[in-house]
């Protein structure tokens, strides 16, 4: 479950990411 989390932390943060840079 937690890698699960996880992977979805890590596509929020990309999307954050992708916003900011934009």
């Amino acid at each position: 479950a937690s890698i699960i989390i996880g992977y979805i932390l890590i596509r929020l943060i990309s999307r954050l990411e992708l916003f900011n840079k934009v």
